[in-house]
């Protein structure tokens, strides 16, 4: 029953740390920004990679001691150990030792964790500017120092009050731990920020918004940029513009949204291609370099000729090609966007080696590449030619418990009972590539909007 118990309880306590696998991988391969924040000149590796693993740890072990506290009391209370209802010894020796060390490890953790709050001043935004400014400095941090002290001190009289007679002396000093916490850790410095850094708030946080602007600096990588005045004219010749015109005629002039219509009118060419949307890039055409709105033509499972399951994960597996129109030119003769790669195969003066799309901004599912089914090719005729994939990309259903482990996975009996796939075949998914990104470096914070290139 205890070990039933224990069990369960670990059970519990442990499902919460299994979501901190990526802080646990970024602290185990922590390195270093050979930078110092100016404050306690600890590498920024430290607040990027451990600390935040370190603080977690902490705050689980804490949670844990008092799990823990409360079950062991439970099951000394059950077994006879703690005896409330007798006027006289109420906790036996052996149950009070049990207890007092509980205590003294969950006070040495806040010890801990006191320590950790220390360097977590760095995130504040108690004043002006974010990070530690002068009342976390000058009130909050001596507030903390003094707090491990106390929380040392009642660690200590844990662990002596396993020879004493009663629980006066830990009793006493918890009440008073915790009335000083309060004091020193929440009213002083709410004190200090009203009464002596709100009067004279730019001399008080002056240097602390120096550190910020020289951290944002650094961090931008703009922390040896040179100024110098720029010698402007007011009076705007036709000199002055033709001398400027590789930057005047590049001026966009076609806006994405209104421009996505014609590509997808235009340039789709197969009514199970789309455009998710256009991404704006520069490419170097002829012998200047130009704005270009590029779009690639992605696959639109939706628009299939037929919406079966072969056509829906063997034949039709992939985007073809992309388009891309100069954003500051139309054509003359009847005013629309000027493609400087169009048409399937996608031809102009951009050059495209590796037409196949099999991931994208708008795809989702599954499909099988590689397998005895060959794949629907567009042609510059109506008459789809036929292809197989060649690279490395998915998962290959080498075996027959991949192959049950995937169409499991899917919900797709016919993924696994399909003779079209065999051991050489291969599963793709996740294939929206913010998606992907995020699985493959979670760490990672990514532009909102991915952009395709043409390389």
């Amino acid at each position: 029953m205890r070990f039933a118990i224990s069990a369960f309880f670990a059970l519990i306590v442990g499902s919460g740390v299994s979501s901190q696998w990526s802080e646990w991988i970024l602290f185990r391969n922590h390195v270093s920004f050979h930078q110092r924040d100016p404050q306690f000149h600890r590498d920024i590796g430290f607040y990027v990679f451990q600390l935040p693993f370190l603080r977690f740890v902490s705050q689980w072990l804490f949670v844990t001691f008092i799990l823990v506290l409360v079950i062991v009391a439970i099951f000394h209370y059950i077994n006879g150990g703690i005896r409330l209802q007798t006027p006289f010894q109420r906790v036996t020796p052996q149950v009070k030792a049990h207890l007092s060390v509980i205590l003294a490890l969950m006070a040495f953790t806040k010890t801990w964790q006191y320590f950790l709050a220390r360097f977590e001043l760095v995130f504040s935004t108690r004043g002006t500017v974010d990070g530690a400014t002068f009342t976390d400095i000058h009130a909050q941090l001596p507030a903390l120092n003094f707090l491990m002290i106390i929380s040392v001190v009642c660690a200590g009289l844990f662990i002596v009050n396993i020879w004493r007679r009663g629980w006066v002396l830990p009793v006493i000093a918890v009440g008073l731990w915790g009335f000083i916490s309060i004091v020193v850790g929440t009213i002083y410095p709410a004190i200090i920020q009203r009464t002596e850094v709100k009067p004279n708030e730019f001399t008080k946080e002056q240097p602390y918004i120096k550190r910020n602007i020289t951290a944002t600096r650094v961090a931008f990588g703009i922390d040896h940029i040179k100024t110098q005045p720029y010698n402007y004219q007011e009076n705007l010749n036709s000199a002055s513009i033709a001398a400027n015109a590789a930057t005047i005629d590049n001026a966009r002039l076609w806006d994405p949204e209104q421009l996505l219509p014609n590509f997808q009118q235009n340039q789709k060419l197969r009514p199970y291609f789309t455009f998710s949307n256009l991404d704006l890039d520069r490419y170097p055409i002829g012998d200047q370099e130009l704005e270009v709105e590029i779009g690639i033509r992605e696959l639109n499972s939706s628009q299939l000729p037929s919406s079966t399951w072969l056509n829906q994960h063997l034949v039709y597996t992939h985007g073809y090609g992309a388009s891309a129109a100069a954003g500051n030119t139309v054509n003359p003769s009847d005013q629309t966007p000027d493609y400087l790669l169009s048409n399937i195969p996608p031809t102009g003066q951009l050059t495209v080696t590796q037409p196949n799309v099999y991931y994208g901004e708008g795809l989702s599912g599954f499909t099988v590449v590689h397998s005895k089914q060959p794949e629907n090719q567009p042609t510059a005729s109506q008459n789809d030619s036929t292809t197989r994939y060649t690279g490395t990309g998915g998962v290959q259903t080498s075996s027959f418990l991949r192959k049950a482990a995937i169409a499991l996975s899917f919900g797709s009996w016919d993924l696994f009972i399909s003779h079209q796939v065999d051991s050489q075949s291969r599963v793709m998914f996740v294939r929206n590539v913010s998606d992907r990104v995020q699985k493959a470096a979670p760490f990672l914070s990514l532009d909102s909007d991915p952009y395709p290139v043409v390389v």
